[in-house]
């Protein structure tokens, strides 16, 4: 080896430990710093359909990672909910259906309860479907339904 190449190796090591010193020496792991990331906002759907069970979905975009999905029931929720999660991949032929990979169903979660799920890595998108559970404001039909949907990274 050169002195040439072994000063440019000696500078890349320098700077890689001087990186990890900097992310070593903040609080918060590198991450975040003093102004996390608020959480997501929830999203909110109308149904058309009559009964409990909502004919419309929320979407979101599939991280294509190993990751977790917390849904939660937004506060504003006057009575509780059930949420299924389908994850789904390209669909087979341009205009046809979802090509429903997997899919997950929570317990029944009121105002701010959380359940968590892990994602599958293969899906496109994320598409989230209501039932609602009789009782508090709920009679009998659910209008509407929102639901806060949390993707974060799987560390492990």
């Amino acid at each position: 080896m050169n002195l040439r190449l072994k000063i440019c190796a000696a500078a890349g090591l320098l700077t890689l430990a001087g990186l990890a010193s900097a992310v070593s020496a903040d609080p918060n792991g590198g991450f975040g710093g003093p102004n996390p990331v608020p959480p997501p906002a929830p999203m909110w759907v109308t149904c058309t359909s009559q009964g409990e069970v909502c004919d419309q979905h929320a979407t979101l975009a599939g991280p294509r990672a190993r990751s977790w999905l917390n849904l939660t029931a937004p506060p504003q929720h006057c009575s509780s909910v059930i949420y299924t999660v389908k994850f789904v991949g390209a669909r087979l032929f341009p205009g046809g259906p979802p090509r429903v990979l997997s899919e997950f169903t929570t317990r029944a979660l009121g105002p701010n309860e959380t359940q968590r799920t892990g994602v599958d890595t293969r899906a496109f998108n994320i598409l989230i479907y209501a039932q609602g559970v009789p009782g508090g404001c709920n009679q009998g039909q659910l209008a509407s339904w929102g639901v806060i949907a949390d993707i974060e990274p799987y560390i492990g």
